[in-house]
Parts: structure tokens; C-alpha cells; sequence
């Protein structure tokens, strides 16, 4: 029980290290298989199933560690600000935030046809940075 009462911040440098590579691993992994595999819905919106799937494997790490070398086993409260990292890290790559900018940025310059007159109707009124102009 001492040990699980250690003084100290939980922000440092390995909690924020694991953190950060368990959010890329989520955010590069989660919009595959969203988007493309249109596969598993672990980290859609704001469900946070790959963190808690994350979160389980750190943990079972972490009670082995534990049982090895205690002084660098987390502490709960360095697991917590893990867990926080990857809620937010589940959130943002799909329906949170980049399933919704990526098709805006680029519809306008894909469905833009002669047929429909959008060159003379909505791009002068759209600024250059809100949209891929690129046409391959």
C-alpha cells in the first residue's frame, strides 16, 4: 500500500511517453479501420473502446512489471493520465474531428463539374486555405 501512495506528480516523462505512442498507435490505426476496412468501430466518436482495450494491456504489463521491478511499475494515478491521453486520442482521428474535414476540404474541387456551375458560383466565395486545390 506504500508504495501505491508515493509522492510525486503522475505528469512525467514515461507517463507521457507511453501516452503519447498508445495516442499514435490509436490514431493511425483507428481511421484504417474505419474508413477503409469499414471494419471495427473501436475509437468512432467518442466511444472509447481501444483505450479501454489499451488500458487493460497496460495494466496486465504493468502487474508483471510490478511483480519484477516494483519502482517502475505506474502508479494509478500515472495510469489515469494514460487513459485521459487516449480518450482524447480516440476522439479526434474519425467522426470527432477528420471524417469531417477531410471529405470538406476536398468535395468542393471533386464534384466541382461544368454541368453544375460551381466554379462561377461557389469558389469565389470560398479562401484558398479551406480547400485542397489540387486537382490530381
Amino acid at each position: 500500500m506504500a508504495d501505491e501512495l508515493r509522492e510525486g506528480s503522475p505528469f512525467t516523462a514515461r507517463v507521457f511517453g507511453l501516452g503519447v505512442l498508445l495516442c499514435l498507435l490509436i490514431s493511425a490505426t483507428d481511421p484504417y479501420a474505419t474508413a477503409y476496412l469499414q471494419g471495427s468501430m473501436m475509437a468512432l466518436d467518442f466511444s472509447t473502446e481501444a483505450a479501454l482495450f489499451l488500458l487493460f494491456l497496460v495494466s496486465a504489463a504493468n502487474i508483471l512489471l510490478r511483480s519484477l521491478r516494483p519502482g517502475l511499475a505506474f502508479r494509478r494515478e500515472e495510469l489515469a493520465v494514460i487513459y485521459a491521453m487516449m480518450v482524447t486520442a480516440c476522439a479526434l482521428p474519425t467522426m470527432g474531428l477528420m471524417l469531417y474535414i477531410l471529405p470538406g476540404i476536398t468535395a468542393l474541387g471533386y464534384y466541382t463539374t461544368p454541368e453544375n456551375g460551381w466554379q462561377d458560383l461557389i469558389h469565389p466565395h470560398v479562401k484558398p486555405w479551406m480547400v485542397v486545390d489540387d486537382p490530381l
